[in-house]
């Protein structure tokens, strides 16, 4: 992904940024299974959603 701001690069990076209705598709790549991270799935993401809302994450993030 490359965008012009580094605000939203950050939050790209971080997964807290919200797609906007302006921005071109966007796909979220993300472990799916708690069980074997080596498995990966993939999603479009709709305006409005944050990038980093689904997939495995460590206890308490």
């Amino acid at each position: 992904m490359v965008t012009s701001s580094t605000d939203d690069a950050e939050d790209m990076a971080s997964g807290e940024y919200a797609v906007d209705d302006t921005d071109l598709p966007m796909k979220q790549i993300y472990q799916c299974d708690a069980r074997d991270l080596t498995k990966l799935c993939i999603r479009d993401l709709q305006a409005g959603e944050t990038n980093g809302r689904m997939g495995v994450k460590p206890p308490g993030q």
